[in-house]
């Protein structure tokens, strides 16, 4: 709920009450077309068409109700997904360089890919329908109390048979999700290379290694994207093979109350559906938790990787801006030393040109002032200010950088 704007929130809301509505709504559409058989039973001609146009009635109830839901839910799933992207590209952008680059690109491309799919499809999607399948049990077992209580206790027990397995696919979900998203982060670094190295590739006749490798990733991430979907296609089966047991001994017991004159035989039409509906239900909810709690850990990746603030503009004053100055400074890399006590100042308004031999230090003196890296010697300063008592942010602030 917390990736949500108030919008989404007041969306997600209207889609569950909708939801509830239309549970509460054919419960009773059910209910009425058992009582025109009854009514047609008993010769009453009025009773059995007024029970038709009450029926009709509802069917296009259920269809209207139908059509806002999905309207309310479309834009509920819209928000949450475009909202918790724009958190996701906030915080990366909110990232120093040195913190930006202690991951691959391919990291941040699936994340904005193939996690948040994840994350809608399984953690978003499912949330209104466990609102829509609880009232749903909850009408059903009125509905088959009001015909008759042992049908309800026989349906409420049957129904929760299948829980106790919820467990095992949880695990089972959560493990096939991560490792999918693995693989497909391993795929996006393949195809990026590939493409990034076109040239290189073609004219060094690299195509069958550079494509065996990609074959590979995609093998991979195929494999693995199969067995989520494996593991998520069982899990639902087995929820709902349970439910087709609990419903033909559902059925036994609605059997024996007709045999022994309780239960209106054209009532037990009502009756299979109120128990269908019981264990269906509660297998839908075992089916939608496990997918949401399965999630919970690519949630919790694409959350440590949000910011829900703005980021702030720093104003300041040209006038602060007069000098850049590098003043006794030595770096290098490794045991190969680019300066040593390096002194030079680059006064306002001034255009200046650095030149060198490639690796001799042209970029890396200016990425040390952008505070790319930190591990000099000597001050840098801009003004009056030294840079490290800047942050990057405010570095940006100062200083445009064409690469």
């Amino acid at each position: 709920m917390n990736k949500l704007t108030i919008k989404g929130k007041i969306y997600l809301s209207m889609t569950c009450l909708l939801m509830v509505m239309e549970s509460l709504i054919s419960a009773t559409y059910t209910y009425h077309l058992a009582q025109i058989l009854v009514s047609a039973q008993e010769y009453n001609a009025d009773k059995t068409l007024e029970m038709v146009i009450k029926t009709i009635a509802l069917l296009v109830g259920i269809f209207l109700v139908r059509v806002f839901v999905s309207i309310c839910r479309m834009k509920y799933l819209s928000d949450g997904e475009i909202k918790i992207k724009i958190g996701i590209m906030r915080g990366i952008l909110k990232k120093t360089t040195r913190e930006f680059r202690e991951k691959p690109e391919a990291y941040y491309i699936n994340l904005l890919t193939n996690d948040i799919d994840m994350y809608r499809g399984d953690f978003l999607s499912p949330l209104p329908f466990v609102f829509s399948s609880a009232s749903a049990f909850l009408f059903s077992a009125i509905a088959l109390h009001m015909l008759n209580p042992w049908l309800m206790l026989t349906g409420l027990f049957l129904a929760f048979l299948p829980l106790g397995i919820n467990k095992l696919f949880v695990k089972l979900e959560a493990e096939s999700k991560k490792r999918y998203s693995k693989e497909a982060e391993k795929h996006m670094a393949t195809m990026k290379e590939t493409l990034e190295g076109f040239a290189a590739i073609r004219y060094d006749n690299n195509a069958d290694v550079f494509l065996k490798r990609n074959m590979e990733a995609v093998k991979k991430k195929r494999y693995a994207q199969s067995y989520y979907a494996f593991i998520a296609d069982i899990s639902s089966e087995t929820f709902y093979s349970f439910a087709s047991l609990s419903n033909i001994i559902g059925l036994g017991v609605g059997a024996a109350l007709v045999l022994k004159g309780i239960l209106n035989p054209l009532l037990m039409i009502a009756a299979q559906s109120y128990l269908v509906s019981l264990s269906n239900h509660v297998s839908n909810i075992g089916a939608y938790v496990t997918r949401i709690l399965s999630t919970k850990e690519i949630s919790q990746k694409l959350e440590a990787e949000m910011t829900e603030e703005e980021q702030k503009v720093l104003s300041h004053s040209k006038e602060d801006i007069h000098l850049i100055e590098y003043k006794n400074v030595s770096f290098g890399f490794n045991d190969r030393m680019l300066y040593k006590r390096f002194n030079c100042q680059l006064k306002e308004k001034g255009c200046y040109v650095i030149v060198g031999e490639s690796g001799s230090g042209k970029s890396t003196l200016v990425k040390l002032l952008l505070k790319q890296y930190e591990n000099y010697e000597g001050n840098i300063y801009i003004g009056e200010k030294d840079i490290r008592e800047l942050t990057e942010q405010e570095i940006c602030s100062y200083i445009s950088f064409v690469n």
